[in-house]
């Protein structure tokens, strides 16, 4: 059950989590545990790790947002692909847009685009025009160009939180996940 960014349990009505674009705070009790995301171009959460640096959660998707087999899922946090919240029925997995649902198997939204005649040259049920390597859809209604400026901002946001996180003595972060970190964004230091 939500109320804004405020995530509580059905049964007993706890705050079970905190979300924020950048992250998510979950209680143990009365104290928090923070865990953020690193994304990629698309808004994908490619990894989530802790405040210690951690690596918790790592995501890889093929490009109509499938996870691949390379994906490692200790954690069961929902926000994937294009940082979507993934939500699970008896018969289907999909992707919560806001305007409709997408589901990542199928590359195919599960309702009519509500904008499609804006659209004529393609199905009023894929996603992105079919091209999802550069187009984002950010709530179901309307097709973006994914920008190279978003993807240096958010470059900048990932080495700014390394360089912190290897300078801080109070936040030790392990060489094997700057490397993880490294290969998720295709990251050059030279």
């Amino acid at each position: 059950m939500y109320c804004r960014e405020e995530k509580y349990d059905q049964l007993n009505g706890a705050l079970e989590m905190i979300l924020s674009d950048k992250g998510y705070i979950t209680m143990t009790g009365t104290t928090p545990a923070y865990h953020y995301y690193i994304k990629d171009h698309l808004g994908s959460n490619r990894l989530v790790i802790t405040q210690s640096g951690t690596v918790e959660q790592t995501n890889d998707y093929y490009p109509f947002g499938g996870q691949t087999a390379y994906a490692q899922q200790p954690v069961n946090q929902p926000y994937k692909y294009n940082g979507k919240e993934q939500q699970t029925l008896s018969y289907m997995t999909t992707l919560d847009y806001g305007a409709r649902q997408y589901d990542p198997s199928l590359a195919r939204w599960t309702s009519q685009d509500p904008m499609w005649e804006k659209y004529y040259g393609t199905s009023s049920y894929a996603y992105c025009v079919d091209n999802p390597v550069i187009h984002v859809d950010p709530t179901g209604m309307y097709i973006e160009e994914s920008s190279q400026q978003e993807w240096e901002r958010q470059k900048g946001d990932v080495t700014s939180r390394k360089d912190y996180l290897q300078n801080s003595t109070a936040v030790p972060f392990k060489l094997i996940e700057i490397e993880q970190v490294r290969r998720i964004i295709k990251w050059d230091d030279g």
